[in-house]
């Protein structure tokens, strides 16, 4: 892994990880009353579409970044 320090990196993976199970759980208990959008409520929508791919943007932005240093 040229120019990526691991233990960053495993720390990072940990950090988003749990940033996503935070976002994931609070869809639901923050949104429950929320209206419906195409059929499903918008906690899914926010929760299990949006979330995923926040973070997999935000990873590939700090790995470009890291990588870069």
């Amino acid at each position: 892994m040229h120019g990526i320090n691991p233990t960053k990196l495993a720390l990072g993976a940990i950090a988003l990880t749990l940033g996503y199970v935070v976002v994931w759980l609070a869809g639901p208990l923050l949104l429950a009353e929320a209206p419906m959008w195409l059929g499903l409520p918008l906690w899914f929508w926010l929760s299990c579409i949006v979330a995923p791919i926040a973070f997999c943007l935000i990873a590939a932005s700090w790995l470009r970044e890291r990588g870069n240093d």
